[in-house]
């Protein structure tokens, strides 16, 4: 098959066959689930009596369902208590948030992942949630503006890092077992190490230089979307070629050739020579028209989309982004990888 060449040949579902068991939560363990129902996996849930607890977050649809919930669980089985140790005897993969130890004598040729705010060692009773991975990461630190509180990061950012890694360590697993004596294995995530980790930049900064990162005092266009007519744009102009493209478009050719604004870093300490000057030209600009303007010159920009723009996105429709479970009207986001000769499919809302 040549590249670019759609196969007649029926796909197969990625992960066909798997058996796994969430005994999860947390939101991070039930994306690591989801993500795995997404790819073909057979995912059995089993709830607290009272529900996952994602079914109490807000915001609530008409019928009184967590949105959050609707998207986390959705694609997979909900089984009872009752059939748990038959269940866990039985799976290939099982999620849990808990100490996976009596699990791992239950069913040894499994691979388990553990998915808790802390990791399994020290701190494993200690408990989690979006905020306090934030704080405790050093995320919080370094957003929001200067002078006010720290910021946690948007949404389940927390789960889906960790969910999506487990998801990414659970195969790795899986391959390694496939490879090897058939042995299972315990993986073991921390919410708060996984945000560490892409956290990177500031440690690194700190080692190199000895200074922490510091919030911003305010938004210019090194720091985020600023104005412009129709909404807010991000103008990202990392290399010299970008930031003098760009300033040529903006008709501000004496900052084109200014050498002092070339590189980020240097620029940074002139911001009272260009901020107002530049975002007072962006102004002048629709979103459209200035993307598509810097997009003719390759600088890397984008505008800024509220939520009910990205539904009638041009780009996320003409590749199919969003898809409607069978029998529904409403659109999800679809898949975050596509593989030309397996699927990825949403089959099911979430159980009842």
């Amino acid at each position: 098959m040549t590249p670019g060449e759609a196969s007649t040949a029926p796909l197969t579902a990625t992960l066909a066959g798997l058996r796994v068991v969430d005994l999860g939560n947390r939101a991070s363990t039930a994306w690591c689930t989801r993500l795995l129902a997404d790819f073909g996996a057979d995912v059995i849930t089993i709830e607290p009596d009272d529900g996952h607890k994602l079914r109490r977050h807000p915001p609530f649809d008409n019928g009184g369902r967590s949105t959050a919930a609707r998207y986390f669980l959705a694609n997979k089985r909900r089984s009872t208590a009752e059939r748990r140790i038959a269940l866990v005897e039985s799976a290939e993969v099982i999620v849990t948030d808990a100490d996976p130890t009596a699990l791992a004598s239950a069913n040894p040729t499994a691979v388990i992942c553990a998915v808790t705010p802390a990791g399994l060692d020290a701190d494993a009773d200690i408990p989690g949630n979006e905020l306090t991975a934030s704080a405790r990461s050093g995320w919080a630190s370094i957003n929001g503006l200067k002078g006010r509180p720290p910021l946690k990061g948007s949404g389940y950012q927390a789960a889906f890092q960790a969910g999506t890694l487990a998801y990414g360590a659970i195969v790795a697993a899986l391959i390694e077992r496939a490879g090897g004596d058939g042995a299972g294995q315990i993986v073991d995530i921390a919410e708060d190490e996984v945000l560490v980790s892409t956290f990177a930049p500031a440690l690194l900064r700190v080692q190199y230089t000895g200074k922490p990162w510091p919030r911003r005092d305010g938004i210019t266009i090194n720091d985020g979307p600023v104005p412009v007519r129709d909404g807010y744009f991000a103008l990202t102009l990392s290399r010299p070629a970008f930031w003098q493209k760009a300033m040529t478009i903006l008709g501000l050719p004496d900052l084109a050739a200014d050498k002092d604004l070339q590189h980020f870093a240097t620029r940074q300490r002139h911001r009272e020579r260009f901020s107002a000057r530049v975002q007072a030209a962006m102004a002048k600009w629709t979103r459209a028209e200035l993307f598509d303007a810097l997009a003719a010159e390759r600088v890397v920009a984008g505008p800024a989309f509220s939520i009910d723009e990205l539904a009638d996105n041009a780009q996320l429709n003409a590749r199919s982004f969003f898809r409607r479970m069978p029998g529904s009207n409403e659109r999800f986001p679809g898949p975050f990888a596509r593989m030309s000769a397996s699927s990825w499919q949403l089959k099911h809302e979430m159980p009842e």
